[in-house]
């Protein structure tokens, strides 16, 4: 898991659907990034809740199973500087726009 102060809406996310399947989480490790948390997973420190996209990462020995009987979402929100929007950046606003 990553630590809380990095992201504490989604740590508490994670914390609440823990607690709402019967059990606690037990920290043992934290790490930053998807990509370590999964190694983490493959070199056998535990297991841990990661967005299904993951699933890209493919790390040996790491199985990905999805969560039953809840769907979890998450809001993600997009900033810019107003007066800094290049052509790039609202080619990116515009695709996010399509995408929601």
């Amino acid at each position: 898991m990553y630590p809380r102060s990095w992201n504490p809406g989604t740590f508490d996310q994670i914390t609440s659907l823990c607690r709402a399947a019967g059990f606690n989480m037990r920290l043992g490790q934290e790490a930053v990034g998807m990509q370590s948390i999964t190694s983490l997973v493959a070199t056998g420190f535990g297991v841990s809740l990661v967005p299904a996209s993951s699933q890209l990462l493919r790390s040996t020995g790491v199985v990905y199973r999805p969560l039953r009987g809840t769907t979890p979402t998450m809001d993600l929100a997009v900033a810019w500087l107003p007066e800094k929007l290049t052509a790039v950046t609202q080619n990116f606003l515009q695709v996010a726009r399509e995408t929601v």
